[in-house]
């Protein structure tokens, strides 16, 4: 058995929404086409994988444009987007 999270986030500057209301199913072993239904289906039973799913939708500290590769910085900030909502989500979430 494999445990997954997901969060749901957006760039600073787009509209907010919420979670989507089909988020609470992503885990659910008993409805087709879920994470967990489609692993257990296609392992036989023998990957599981559940989880659970944040409880908002996160907001980056800046703009989509700080966080893309510019011809100062050769790299994507994705890293640091993600540290961002990582911090924010553990507020709210047990990650221990």
């Amino acid at each position: 058995t494999r445990r997954a999270l997901v969060l749901f986030a957006r760039f600073k500057g787009e509209p907010a929404n919420a979670v989507p209301s089909w988020a609470g199913d992503l885990f659910n072993p008993d409805r087709p086409g879920s994470i967990s239904h489609f692993y257990d289906t296609m392992s036989f039973g023998r990957l599981q994988v559940r989880g659970e799913v944040g409880p908002r939708v996160y907001e980056s500290a800046q703009p989509a444009s700080a966080y893309l590769e510019d011809a100062q910085s050769p790299e994507e900030e994705f890293g640091r987007f993600s540290l961002e909502i990582l911090r924010q989500a553990d507020q709210d979430l047990d990650f221990a």
